[in-house]
Parts: structure tokens; sequence; C-alpha cells
């Protein structure tokens, strides 16, 4: 079982063992804002996604160890378009969860949804919100 608190640590615990504690990573996750700090597992079980060590990084472990495989720095992301126009992402990450076909979404700031392939990083895709514009 994964689980976070409100200091942003990430805990690992064996759920077969009464919960022994296996495995802690100290301020994993982004602790900006107050609430829940939410956790996305991916569709197969095998990986686990959230915002952290701080706003601009969404971080993906691995679910049965926590071993960092992918590590994203949202703070630059720039995408060219298929017009040829550069759509550049500033802002932070309210969240990050895993989508059909391999897919990373990160939700931001400045309510845009960010489609990144959750095996290398790459960003596919920006899209704005047309509701606040």
């Amino acid at each position: 079982m994964i689980s976070s608190d409100e200091e942003g640590n990430l805990c690992l615990l064996d759920a077969n063992d009464n919960y022994r504690l296996q495995r802690t990573i100290t301020k994993a996750l982004s602790t900006g804002r107050k609430g829940i700090i939410p956790l996305s597992i991916s569709a197969d079980g095998k990986h686990t996604t959230y915002v952290g060590p701080t706003e601009f990084v969404v971080t993906i472990v691995e679910t049965n160890s926590l071993n960092q495989t992918l590590r994203i720095d949202i703070s630059s992301c720039s995408l060219i378009s298929n017009d040829r126009r550069s759509l550049t992402s500033t802002e932070g990450a309210l969240f990050a969860c895993f989508a059909p076909n391999r897919q990373l979404l990160v939700a931001t700031t400045s309510f845009k949804l960010l489609k990144f392939d959750s095996h290398t990083g790459k960003l596919l895709n920006i899209v704005r919100s047309s509701f606040f514009d």
C-alpha cells in the first residue's frame, strides 16, 4: 500500500504484514497547497505518479519499490504545433494521473492539460481551457 501525508512524505507499507513500513521517501510530494495530495496508479498497477518534490515536477515511481523511473520538469514545457507555432507552459502542476495509451495527464494552475508519454516524458499536447478565456 502507498500512502502520503501532509508533510509530503511518501510511504510504502506491506499490507500482508500488519502494514509494516517498507520504505519512505521524505519530502517527495509538493505541499505548497493545503488539502489532499493526490497519487495516481497506472492501470496495470506497476507505476505511481505524483506532483513533487516541487509544484513544477511530476514524478513516476515503481509502485512495489518506490524506485523513480521518470521525472518531468513541467516549468518550461514547449511544443511545436502542426502550424509551426510554439506553445509553452510555465505554470505549476495541480495533479497528475495516468490515462490510456501510455499517456500521463497533468492539470496546471493556468487551467491547461499537458499530455505526456508516460514512458519517455515527451510532451505530446497542450490543451488550453476555453472556459476561462
